[in-house]
């Protein structure tokens, strides 16, 4: 009915990105019994933010948009993503290294054919199909669903880098207002209601995402921030 995908909140944007979501049976070097083209990378952590590394669901759909079940016979499948334009920063997705065997069952391709991840990497790609009668929500539709907009020229955060001092400042009127701050796992760090001054003096170095919503949960700015005590 569906596939999960995990992606990795870190220092590059990927969601003007795309990549084809496949499904194969049997063979990897069969034709995929499922495609959809230029699916673009979703951040979910907009509408489940207290998740940590949340999964994008992308349910399956036919050519005229209307979602289907995709008959998985009994024995070996696959499901994956191909990497749909060149980019400095492909696309990525999360790692679970709790389950080190799990390359056994991982492959990759880089142009020379299908090869397994092995013992190369120890872990298993965040990835997983969803199965059942009912067919789930759709993460992009979901209302509200807004991805965080690029640093916003009506939004200021500094000093930046900061010392864990931080001053926050907007050009509109602040109501109701959640200041979210994640780190490059996607952890949540800090949730409070909206002020001017935060202090971070207690969070660790490193770059972090502060996210500022509305009442509602939308994405009204998104900005990288650097502590450096």
């Amino acid at each position: 009915r569906a596939i999960q995908f995990s992606f990795p909140i870190y220092d590059v944007d990927v969601t003007n990105q795309a990549f084809h979501l496949k499904i194969w049976v049997d063979d990897l070097s069969s034709d995929p019994v499922y495609q959809k083209f230029f699916v673009r990378p979703f951040y979910p952590s907009g509408i489940f933010p207290d998740s940590l590394n949340p999964f994008t669901t992308y349910v399956l759909f036919d050519n005229e948009d209307q979602p289907i079940g995709v008959e998985i016979p009994q024995g070996t499948f696959f499901v994956g993503w191909e990497q749909a334009v060149s980019a400095d920063h492909s696309i990525p997705v999360g790692f679970d290294k709790n389950t080190p065997d799990a390359g056994m069952f991982s492959w990759y391709n880089i142009g020379d054919g299908w090869l397994p991840f092995g013992t190369t990497f120890s872990g298993a790609l965040m990835i997983r199909p969803v199965f059942g009668p009912d067919t789930p929500n759709n993460t992009p539709d979901i209302p509200n669903a807004i991805q965080p907009v690029a640093d916003s020229g009506d939004f200021e955060v500094y000093p930046n880098p900061s010392n864990g001092l931080l001053s926050l400042r907007s050009e509109h009127p602040v109501g109701e207002w959640t200041v979210v701050l994640m780190d490059q796992l996607g952890r949540i760090i800090l949730n409070t209601a909206y002020q001017s001054e935060l202090d971070l003096s207690d969070t660790a170095n490193g770059l972090y995402f502060l996210f500022v919503k509305d009442r509602l949960g939308n994405v009204l700015a998104n900005k990288k921030v650097l502590i450096q005590h």
